[in-house]
């Protein structure tokens, strides 16, 4: 086929089916969706852009993309102003492809439009076509769920303490040392996982902090859409772990983990526990894979390694995939 086949629009909003479509295709995920869109435009001035791939009007693939403003902080927008650098292209997860017989015209038409400028974005783990541009390989931990909960966790750490908190976990009961978790719904219980959250990154020495009514509107998005939304871990009714969960197309993924020097000093495997709680909510709904994190591939120091080993004991598959870049 000709690249004349497929003519790319570019839109600055969706057509109504937007997020229908997604679920076409098994590498569709949630960053792709306009509920996401939503959030980056509102709390990063991301601007999104729409672009569909057709032949003549059937819409054969799709992508969401963002124009990312230059800098993060007052200093590297005030220098940026000063360079008069423009915009870049950001994206997260591979192109849409509806229709395989065009892969090969898609993905040559995407990459023609986002070298126009500077780029960042990443494939999906799992994926199996790529675009031709230069790229580096990063890496996650994915965790195949199966029929039921047993076989899931079958291959993992065989100790009985980890069998027992996952255990718990799935049964929504107490550990022996009494962890148990219970879904975020109020206004309250989002303050404790915002200062929690925070604190645990001022700990890691991560300078990016959130902002509490973005982090409200993430979980309160994901609830009220079906799409997941937070757990946090108390301990005898004293709030100890959190973590927010999304739940889309098959697949579950976490983010946002935040600690306490609490859990970590008294040994509760709070965050195993929650892990675990996100596995058991995958087997209910049918999904396919529980994407635990990003993991550093080569680790460097101990923390890196400690990181990598703590995602890893509950049998998680390391998967490599492609970031690309020219900034």
């Amino acid at each position: 086929m000709g690249l004349e086949i497929i003519k790319r629009e570019i839109k600055n909003s969706p057509d109504p089916k937007w997020n229908d479509r997604i679920l076409f295709s098994k590498h569709g995920r949630y960053q792709q969706t306009t509920f996401h869109a939503d959030f980056l435009q509102k709390y990063r001035k991301f601007k999104p852009i729409y672009v569909y791939f057709k032949n003549e009007e059937t819409i054969v693939g799709q992508q969401l993309i963002f124009l990312r403003p230059r800098g993060t902080t007052t200093t590297k927008k005030f220098i940026s102003k000063l360079i008069r650098k423009e915009p870049s292209y950001f994206w997260k997860n591979s192109v849409l492809i509806f229709d395989n017989s065009y892969q090969d015209e898609i993905l040559q038409s995407f990459t023609s439009l986002i070298k126009e400028k500077e780029y960042s974005g990443t494939d999906t783990p799992n994926v199996d076509y790529h675009l031709k541009l230069d790229s580096k390989l990063i890496g996650t931990l994915l965790i195949d769920i199966k029929d039921s909960f047993e076989e899931t966790i079958s291959g993992r750490d065989p100790t009985s303490t980890q069998k027992h908190i996952a255990m718990a976990a799935h049964q929504g009961i107490p550990t022996k040392k009494g962890v148990t978790a219970k879904k975020i719904q109020t206004d309250d219980e989002i303050r404790i996982y915002h200062k929690m959250l925070n604190e645990h990154r001022k700990f890691l020495k991560i300078d990016t902090i959130y902002n509490f009514e973005s982090l409200k509107d993430r979980i309160m998005t994901l609830s009220k859409n079906g799409h997941g939304g937070a757990l946090l871990a108390y301990h005898k009714n004293k709030p100890i772990s959190g973590i927010t969960y999304i739940l889309f197309n098959s697949w579950i993924q976490n983010s946002n983990v935040a600690n306490t020097r609490y859990s970590l000093e008294k040994k509760l495997s709070s965050l195993d526990y929650l892990r675990c709680c996100l596995i058991s909510i995958g087997v209910k709904n049918s999904a396919g894979y529980f994407d635990v994190g990003g993991i550093t591939l080569e680790p460097k120091n101990p923390k890196e390694t400690g990181i990598k080993h703590s995602q890893k004991k509950w049998g998680g598959k390391e998967v490599k995939y492609k970031k690309y870049s020219n900034v």
